[in-house]
């Protein structure tokens, strides 16, 4: 009797991707596209064509993601990640996806605020190009985390 794996060895159409055993989206990149909240409730499976495949906890889970989705994908954006769309499904979370947890529980950073007129306004005093985007930019962000913590 042969055992099995030589069999498998043997059989080409059996054999699994070579990419089975890397995640399609670092664990570190997920966590922070998504929080830490989420991200311990999920797991990235694949990505296939633009498409990441994610296992999530429950339903629930898979409902709430999908309202998010266009955030999420921002966010992976950002991250010069090619993913273009999500697709969920339920399933158990691995452990070691499940246990993870670097300090407290981190979220997802809000989107940019819109800039207040009188800012436009004194941004327009501004000649050098870079340094108006740079600072318009940064505005955003404070403005939009100002916002988030109230």
């Amino acid at each position: 009797m042969d055992k099995l794996d030589t069999i498998l060895g043997q059989t080409k159409a059996i054999r699994p991707p070579g990419n089975l055993g890397s995640p399609p989206v670092s664990e570190r990149d997920w966590e922070e596209a998504v929080g830490s909240r989420v991200a311990r409730r999920t797991q990235p499976l694949r990505l296939e064509r633009g498409v990441l495949y994610v296992r999530v906890a429950n339903a629930a889970w898979a409902n709430e993601l999908s309202l998010l989705a266009d955030d999420i994908l921002a966010q992976l954006s950002a991250r010069d990640l090619a993913v273009e769309t999500l697709r969920f499904s339920v399933g158990t979370i691995s452990r070691s996806q499940a246990t993870r947890h670097h300090g407290p529980p981190k979220k997802a950073p809000p989107p940019d605020a819109e800039l207040p007129d009188q800012l436009k306004a004194q941004m327009n005093d501004i000649a050098d190009g870079s340094l108006k985007e740079a600072l318009a930019a940064a505005a955003a962000k404070t403005l939009a985390l100002q916002n988030d913590d109230e």
